[in-house]
């Protein structure tokens, strides 16, 4: 199976990709994060994914490569600066449907 984003909707894969990456960094930076190119690889991987399926079935509102870098990856990575300086059991509940 074919996972590029390459086709998808007539536009440059690789463009939203590089895109994506530039402004997971960026925002991370704002965000006072630190991501590894590791987590860079994986983020850009199940963006990769996430963009792939979304168009074959509706996983979120929107696969923009600025947009998702800063609402789908970085605010669910926000919390973990405050959650760590608090030891016990957490859990997520979250906001979606």
């Amino acid at each position: 199976m074919d996972f590029s984003l390459r086709g998808r909707t007539g536009d440059d894969g690789d463009a939203r990709e590089k895109l994506f990456r530039k402004s997971l960094m960026e925002n991370a930076r704002a965000f006072s994060f630190r991501l590894d190119a590791r987590e860079l690889d994986d983020f850009s991987t199940h963006y990769r994914l996430l963009s792939a399926w979304n168009s074959r079935m509706n996983l979120t509102a929107s696969t923009d490569p600025v947009w998702a870098a800063r609402e789908l990856y970085l605010y669910s990575l926000f919390p973990e600066k405050y959650v760590l300086h608090f030891p016990g059991t957490w859990l997520d509940v979250g906001a979606g449907g």
